[in-house]
């Protein structure tokens, strides 16, 4: 029996073959490599970008909060030497919540006929 003869030229054919298909996936690899590398550090500097507002954003809340406490607003009353009094009576309104059987046991025209202080004509 014979076996078919290959010629030299279809053999280093082969061998090129390979090692171009060998080249193409490390190619493919590598491009795959430089891709994810390139979303890591877009990822991570996105994270950055967040973690600085949000540091930003606790900042401003704990200079809200400084801004908003007495001792502060007590310091600027007296640095202004504002005059600052209490309201009269007619400036301020109570408001109650009642409960629903609370509610049930007070009549509606009751409810209707009280008049809150201000309500009417308004005074500049």
């Amino acid at each position: 029996m014979r076996t078919p003869q290959h010629s030299p030229v279809s053999g280093k054919l082969a061998m090129v073959g390979k090692f171009l298909f060998a080249a193409a996936a490390v190619a493919a690899l590598l491009n795959v490599y430089i891709y994810l590398n390139q979303k890591i550090a877009e990822t991570q500097r996105q994270i950055r970008k967040t973690e600085r507002v949000l540091h930003e954003t606790a900042q401003l809340r704990i200079q809200r909060e400084q801004l908003m406490a007495w001792p502060h607003i007590k310091n600027m009353i007296a640095r202004f030497d504002l005059k600052l009094h209490g309201p009269n009576p007619g400036q301020v309104a109570t408001m109650s919540i009642l409960t629903p059987d609370q509610a049930a046991r007070i009549p509606l025209e009751s409810v209707a006929a009280v008049r809150t202080p201000g309500s009417g004509v308004i005074r500049n």
